[in-house]
């Protein structure tokens, strides 16, 4: 189902059109497809690209993160034929990449705010990234790989958040039990861990 019709379904099952024209029910219904995307980094999430022609002024790279990005599998330096230069790249936390005597760390990456910093021994000219991705929700006639597959999951998920907004506690319990349910049958099969 496309994020339109997930909404039409959770208005249609809450009985309240009301908070469809407020907005409510469609903030809900993509928050809980977002929602589903982040209970685990799964391979259908993975984006790859080759970014060719990088001109950076020393062995440091400072680029921005790709739009709705979520965690990088995979930076890998690469000639221009996409052979590896070096093996991928080590990811440290921000607070871990001097060594002991305040020397910048060679073949590392690390985030910090909306950019990612490299460091290696040479210049990048090309890169191989690899990254989950969230779903781009803007347009409500777009479907994601979860929506088309458990279409009735995010119907719960959403419904269950409704239901508690408007007071009713019970179908809120009632909804809440079946996403759980439903999240561990059927979404936590397409897993694949983070590097």
């Amino acid at each position: 189902m496309n994020i339109k019709e997930l909404i039409a379904a959770v208005e249609s099952e809450t009985g309240r059109p009301d908070l469809t024209s407020s907005g409510l029910i469609g903030r809900t219904v993509r928050s809980t497809i977002l929602r589903a995307h982040k209970k685990e980094f799964f391979i259908r999430d993975i984006v790859e690209d080759l970014l060719k022609g990088l001109k950076p002024e020393s062995t440091t790279l400072v680029m921005n993160l790709p739009p709705l990005w979520r965690k990088f599998s995979v930076l890998r330096p690469v000639d221009s034929s996409g052979v590896p230069l070096v093996e991928k790249l080590t990811y440290r936390d921000i607070d871990d990449v001097f060594t002991a005597k305040g020397v910048l760390e060679q073949n590392i990456y690390y985030v910090s705010g909306a950019s990612f910093t490299i460091n290696t021994p040479t210049v990048i000219e090309n890169l191989y990234c690899a990254f989950w991705q969230l779903p781009d929700l803007s347009n409500e006639l777009k479907a994601t790989w979860i929506t088309e597959q458990y279409d009735q999951m995010i119907i719960d998920g959403a419904c269950e958040h409704v239901y508690r907004k408007t007071g009713n506690d019970k179908s809120a319990k009632a909804h809440k039990s079946l996403w759980e349910e439903q999240v561990a049958e059927n979404l936590m099969q397409n897993l694949i861990g983070g590097e």
